[in-house]
């Protein structure tokens, strides 16, 4: 397969997305960079923050019954997608101008997709133009090996850590579904097109699929997803700009916890 796809070459565009600076796209800011910055006194910090203070809930908590709860795992997902920043550190003053921003905050699935067949050819079937599965790794095949029903793993050192895009996306039992449900997606859609008549095939074949896919989770994210949270009006005018962590601080908040009907073992056990 031809090394010319996305992943590859630069992106164009990005620049007039990321506009910190021509010399450095991709770069975390902040909101607001002229503002000085906020002082409070500590002491009032801590009278608000204290046991039985402004800031303690004490009624029940108020939980939405408008929003699929699903959608707090896509919005954790499309964090995962749009924001990656692997080099800041909780313990040390960061300056977010300086900090990289390892994804890309265009929407297109390059924590599924990777750098591509060419840079990160360990995620695919390269010849097939599809991304592996755990079903990639069942041999001789079984249908009862749960393997079928996984991510791709490496059984090094017991770890059983899936070969995926964004190691994020295996953080929990239901993101891991997630990023599997986006693999076979992408190579039910290969199949698809290569069933139509002069149909492409090669990295022509790929670059197609992944158009689809991309396509239909950007359509998605806008009307779906953002239409639980926004007017209509606004997201026929402007795509919302989801901030770093906002996906998932805004999601996150709306349902404590939740049941799976699955009993099988936790992600990354020995057992998948």
């Amino acid at each position: 397969m031809a090394n010319n796809h996305h992943g590859l070459v630069p992106f164009k565009g990005i620049e007039h997305l990321c506009t910190l600076s021509p010399f450095r796209p991709g770069r975390f800011a902040r909101l607001f960079a002229d503002l000085p910055p906020l002082y409070v006194d500590p002491l009032v910090l801590h009278e608000v923050g204290k046991a039985g203070g402004k800031m303690e809930d004490k009624g029940a908590p108020s939980l939405t019954n408008k929003v699929p709860a699903g959608q707090i795992f896509f919005g954790q997902f499309i964090d995962h997608d749009i924001t990656l920043d692997d080099s800041s550190s909780l313990t040390a003053s960061n300056d977010p101008q300086s900090t990289e921003n390892v994804r890309t905050p265009t929407l297109d699935l390059d924590c599924v997709y990777g750098d591509g067949p060419g840079a990160h050819p360990y995620l695919y079937d390269v010849d097939a133009g599809k991304l592996l599965t755990g079903t990639d790794y069942v041999d001789p095949p079984n249908p009862a090996d749960l393997r079928n029903h996984d991510l791709p793993r490496s059984s090094m050192k017991g770890k059983f850590r899936a070969i995926i895009g964004d190691p994020r996306n295996d953080e929990n039992r239901i993101i891991s579904q997630m990023q599997l449900g986006f693999l076979r997606f992408h190579n039910t859609v290969v199949d698809t097109v290569a069933a139509k008549p002069n149909a492409p095939t090669g990295a022509q074949l790929f670059a197609e699929a992944r158009r689809i896919v991309t396509w239909h989770y950007q359509w998605v994210v806008v009307i779906i997803s953002c239409g639980h949270y926004a007017e209509t009006g606004l997201l026929t005018t402007s795509l919302p700009m989801v901030g770093r962590y906002t996906a998932r601080s805004v999601w996150g908040t709306m349902n404590p916890s939740y049941r799976s009907n699955s009993p099988r073992l936790p992600i990354g056990s020995a057992t998948p």
